[in-house]
Formats: C-alpha cells, structure tokens, sequence
C-alpha cells in the first residue's frame, strides 16, 4: 500500500490558453533537466575560488533556510544561471533554493531568484511512498520540483495557481484529473 506525504492543497485557478503556460513550463523543464545531470555528475563550483564568494555567502547569509546545506552550479551555455541547491540529508527540499543570472561571467545576485517564499521539506522520501503533495503560490512548478522528483525518485504532485501538476519521470505536465 503507498502512502503520501505532507498533503497539503490550495484553490485552484482556471488554466488559461495561451503559449506562455507552454513556454514557461517547457523552460523549467529543460533547467530541470540541466540541473539534474549536473548534480549527478558532481559538477559542483567551488564557491570559495569565485570572484563573488563573500557576496555569496552574505547572500546565503541572509536567505538560506536553518539546516540546509547549499552548493552553487553554473548550468548553460548560451544563457547562463547559478543555482544554489539546498539538501537536508535525504529530504525533499522543495523551499528554498535560489537561481541568479550570470551576466558577462558575473554572477548577478542581485537577481537572484527563490524557488519559493519560505523553507519548505516534504521529509525523506520513505520506501513505500510512491508520491509526495506540495503547494507552489506560482502558476507553475519549476525545475527545483523536477530536480527533487528526479534525485528521490518520486511523483510530486503541486497544487499552483494554474492547477494540480505531475512531476514524474522527467517531465512536468497538468493533471488531467482536475
């Protein structure tokens, strides 16, 4: 029998038509998927060598949650992000990561984004829980929800604005059971 965790539901909002709900899903796809190979394949910034390390740390200083350990990765090309990627053991960190811009080489804390408003752990995923419940006050989930759902091998189910996304094997899609 398959238990869940931390249920939790908010109202939901009518999903509007249009390519914005596409294009801003399908982009936090793709970071999510970037950001999962590159905490499997260990490829982590040693935040001490970077230029902006006391501004990182000040930054952690001032927003990171109790208890979380943080590592930074640069991931893209083109465009580029740093991302602090908080862990607690083996929990389901959904709250409170951070996603800055890197301009010209330089990390833009200053643009620093978080995953969500406060800290929020699901607890470890236990053996016989198939799939974990959270809220996200934004319309849609983010790569932070892929990245969770891929490194604990579990189907998020969060409640947006938007409605009751699956996160699963890789992919975020809306929930066809509204």
């Amino acid at each position: 029998m398959h238990k869940l965790l931390s249920v939790v539901f908010l109202p939901f909002a009518v999903l509007s038509s249009g390519n914005t709900y596409a294009d801003e899903l399908e982009d936090a796809q793709a970071w999510g998927v970037l950001l999962t190979d590159a905490i499997q394949q260990k490829t982590k910034v040693n935040l001490k060598k970077r230029p902006e390390y006391i501004e990182i740390k000040k930054f952690l200083k001032e927003n990171q949650c109790p208890g979380v350990k943080y590592e930074g990765y640069l991931i893209g090309e083109e465009q580029q992000y740093f991302y602090l990627v908080g862990s607690k053991g083996k929990e389901v960190i959904i709250g409170r990561h951070f996603k800055a811009p890197v301009v010209d080489g330089v990390i833009a804390l200053d643009s620093a984004q978080s995953s969500t408003k406060g800290c929020l752990s699901l607890g470890p995923k236990k053996p016989d829980v198939s799939a974990m419940v959270a809220t996200h006050l934004q319309p849609y989930p983010n790569e932070f929800h892929l990245l969770q759902s891929n490194v604990h091998e579990v189907t998020l189910y969060i409640g947006t604005k938007s409605g009751m996304f699956v996160v699963k094997d890789g992919k975020m899609y809306l929930s066809e059971s509204q």
